[in-house]
């Protein structure tokens, strides 16, 4: 298993969560869930609205998604 980290930035608030997972595509799926669930819970959260970006363990960028 490798870690990942999911981060979730929006006006200086960072949410982060630990995954887990084989590979990257693995990772890629687990985060979608993650941002999925919780911005349908709050519209206006770093997860609905914010920057998100998924990294490796050692920071290299594996995906990104821009400010709404």
């Amino acid at each position: 298993m490798n870690t990942y980290t999911l981060t979730a930035t929006l006006n200086r608030n960072t949410n982060r969560k630990t995954i887990h997972a084989a590979d990257e595509a693995g990772a890629m799926f687990q985060a979608i869930f993650h941002i999925m669930d919780k911005a349908h819970k709050n519209k206006e959260s770093a997860w609905a609205i914010g920057y998100i970006k998924l990294v490796d363990n050692q920071g290299n960028l594996v995906a990104e998604m821009d400010k709404k």
